[in-house]
């Protein structure tokens, strides 16, 4: 079984999370007990939570909590609540129907107090914390703002909630896009740890593009129930080469390269150091800049690495290494 070969097989998992969205598709309980040993957590969105009847959310959620499967709800309706003063009265409710997770849009606006006051409420009421940050947490860069790093750096004080990072199809949202600041990226999870975040996206190819890019441990959200099986593959295909050392990693990627001495030089700087712009390569190789540009121009030939803008000077391209080489 391939639950048996996961890193941690045993829920609650604190790492390589898979949270689903149920999305009023019919419960087949027969079918569905395939997956939930894969299955951590499942949301359910403000459209399910007005359309269920009482009956059958309650249901759903017990179903869920027989697995082992907790259940959270979307932080659209957390918000009305928020904003009308109800908190109490709505956290009261969710309780009566069994709810486990409270998803909290982040208000960049809101100061530590205001925020500490929400965890304590929700901790009061033993609901487990998520703090959400989408596109109307901080405009059109949510993953490259300088006052994201701030505001998570906060939250963290406030306490240990998981943190979701909502990714989407548009282009600013797009952790691929051609504009994504990964500098910015590796250095929020190299400083908080990427086990403190859930991607989250209902994109199939991101999801296993994050998988790739992160390991098997990303924790990932939105997956659709008929997709847990996709991922947890991808988790343990990732998983797998975790069994080879770095450096026979490294030797078996190298024997792949094909060029003179120049390409896999350039290649093996790319490798350690990724993402990279050209002047860097140059002055780290001390290759003359042709050379540099002929060896990028065939690595990208062969489809080991691609090129992106950098989100700091238009001028500028970085190069980063593509699924196939890593």
């Amino acid at each position: 079984m391939l639950t048996l070969d996961r890193t941690d097989n045993e829920k609650p998992r604190l790492e390589g999370i898979t949270s689903i969205i149920d999305k009023l598709q019919p419960l087949d309980i027969e079918n569905f007990k395939n997956i939930v040993s894969f299955v951590d957590s499942v949301k359910i969105p403000q459209s399910c939570f007005l359309l269920y009847s009482h009956k059958e959310l309650e249901r759903r959620i017990r179903f869920y909590h027989e697995h082992n499967i907790s259940v959270a709800i979307d932080s659209n309706i957390t918000h009305y609540a928020l904003v009308n003063n109800t908190l109490n009265e709505y956290l009261r409710e969710l309780l009566s129907f069994g709810f486990n997770i409270l998803e909290v849009e982040v208000n960049m606006n809101n100061d530590f107090e205001d925020n500490q006051k929400i965890y304590d409420i929700s901790n009061s009421f033993d609901l487990e914390l998520q703090w959400k940050l989408n596109k109307k947490n901080s405009g059109n860069n949510i993953l490259y703002n300088e006052n994201l790093l701030e505001k998570i750096g906060e939250l963290r004080k406030i306490s240990k909630s998981k943190i979701i990072l909502q990714i989407g199809q548009k282009f600013d949202l797009n952790i691929f896009n051609k504009n994504t600041n990964w500098r910015f990226i590796s250095s929020l999870i190299s400083t908080y740890s990427q086990s403190n975040f859930i991607f989250e996206t209902d994109i199939e190819s991101l999801q296993i593009n994050l998988i790739s890019k992160f390991g098997e441990r990303v924790n990932l959200g939105l997956i659709d129930p008929f997709q847990v099986g996709l991922i947890e593959w991808s988790r343990r295909k990732d998983y797998s080469k975790e069994g080879v050392s770095f450096d026979q990693q490294s030797t078996l990627n190298f024997r792949n390269i094909s060029g003179g001495p120049s390409v896999k030089f350039i290649y093996f700087i790319l490798k350690s150091l990724h993402p990279i712009d050209q002047t860097e390569l140059i002055r780290i190789s001390e290759l003359p800049r042709r050379t540099v540009q002929a060896s990028i121009s065939e690595l990208k030939r062969q489809g080991v690495i691609f090129e992106i803008l950098d989100p700091k000077d238009a001028r500028k391209k970085i190069y980063e290494l593509s699924s196939i080489a890593k």
